[in-house]
């Protein structure tokens, strides 16, 4: 079985005051994961430190090759990203920039039929319309709905949705999630349980894998 993430002899300290010491962990292909401590024990910490965000201050942690990473922050960050579209489609992606001017369309300008028309064309060359119907339906299910907002408006609550979805709609190799229930209602929670155990039955190999801090 394949390792994908392996940490040994890690340790981290804040100001000379020791989170943890001496640890040894190794997530493998087909593995379900859960940490689990008190406030303050180092659990965000350990996630940033798996997941390539922060360097140890001893050990170390190594990820396979060509890994494709997703982590959820507790509190993600947004780096250049103005609006909510800025966020969510990737500009190499054609696909997403498609769906994005096609959702763009719609919402500011409805009318425009020949536009929209021809963006559906195009997205019909690329068989994009499964993909533009899976980000619709997580933008929606998270609460996400006016493209052209700026993330600086939004609450915390909501910066975290955005976060997820993205992360949903990437659909990385490996899922690192830190606290990621945080701001969903029992509906959604619901929901999001689903995708994971529908993405777990479709891929019988064990190609998913989440860490859920408690």
């Amino acid at each position: 079985m394949s390792t994908y993430i392996s940490a040994e002899n890690l340790g981290h300290s804040f100001h000379d005051k020791w989170l943890f010491k001496n640890i040894a962990i190794g997530i493998n292909r087909g593995r379900r994961v859960a940490l689990v401590g008190i406030n303050g024990a180092g659990k965000s910490t350990l996630l940033k430190l798996l997941a390539g965000y922060l360097k140890p201050t001893e050990g170390k942690v190594v990820q396979s090759r060509d890994l494709n990473m997703g982590y959820l922050e507790q509190d993600p960050g947004f780096k250049d990203a103005v609006t909510i579209s800025d966020y969510i489609f990737h500009a190499d992606n054609i696909q997403q920039q498609l769906i994005r001017k096609y959702e763009e369309l719609l919402e500011n300008d409805p009318d425009n039929a020949r536009a929209i028309e021809k963006v559906m064309e195009e997205l019909s060359d690329v068989d994009a319309w499964e993909y533009e119907y899976k980000i619709k339906t997580i933008l929606g299910r998270l609460d996400i709905h006016h493209l052209n907002q700026s993330i600086n408006t939004l609450s915390g609550g909501q910066k975290k949705r955005l976060a997820l979805a993205r992360l949903l709609i990437e659909d990385p190799d490996i899922y690192i999630l830190d606290e990621p229930t945080n701001h969903l209602d029992i509906d959604t929670i619901e929901w999001l349980e689903k995708i994971i155990d529908r993405w777990l039955k479709n891929h019988p190999d064990g190609n998913a894998r989440q860490v859920f801090p408690g």
